[in-house]
């Protein structure tokens, strides 16, 4: 009986030690990713967002998400400049999270996604799609425009878990007051309504 429970518990650590050693390379490969997709963005010409995201709580709060998926959309560098040089900490880093959506999509499953909606990471705020952009003439360009604001570098990352967008613009994150910032931040992985967003359940092409 007393080798019996020595051999349940020597089997019982080796599985908890594997399931932490599981854990930390888990963890380390999102690192890993994570650094590529704002390497891309640098070497795009967006300098600022993925620098923001390293010296703002953001990026510990993406990388202590268990198991999440994300979508960058990152503004030009001319708009955040003056966004980080005239407003307030917490406005800043909210305006940031409104870049940040809870789900892993490329340019394709932009495309296929079935709602008008896309959840970012400020709670109960959501950006507008539109799969096509209308300009000032009347034509209708073939593109996709978050919050009026056209994906004008699309792909420029796609990893497992991480996809990279660059935008024309910079998004409204409608925050409110600065207060809000407190309650509004969504560092959750993403809940189980939206998990027919995900590409695996997009119809296909």
């Amino acid at each position: 009986m007393a080798d019996l429970s020595k051999r349940a518990l020597y089997l019982t650590f080796h599985l908890i030690t594997l399931l932490l050693l599981f854990s930390i390379s888990s963890a380390n490969l999102f690192d890993q990713e994570l650094n590529a997709a704002m390497s891309t963005l640098r070497s795009h010409g967006y300098t600022l967002f993925p620098n923001a995201i390293v010296t703002s709580d953001l990026r510990p709060r993406l990388l202590s998400t268990e198991n999440a998926s994300f979508t960058l959309f990152s503004p030009p560098d001319f708009l955040l400049f003056p966004l980080d040089l005239y407003s307030t900490a917490p406005h800043y880093i909210t305006s940031l999270a409104s870049h940040v959506s809870p789900l892993r999509l490329s340019t394709s499953d932009l495309r296929r996604l079935p709602l008008s909606h896309l959840p970012n990471l400020l709670l109960h705020r959501y950006l507008s799609i539109e799969k096509n952009y209308t300009l000032p003439n009347g034509a209708v360009l073939d593109s996709i425009t978050l919050g009026d604001v056209r994906i004008s570098r699309q792909d420029l990352f796609l990893g497992s878990r991480i996809a990279v967008h660059g935008l024309g613009g910079i998004l409204d994150s409608d925050a409110g007051s600065d207060a809000d910032y407190w309650v509004a931040l969504w560092f959750a992985a993403p809940p189980t309504s939206y998990a027919f967003l995900s590409p695996a359940s997009l119809p296909p092409d």
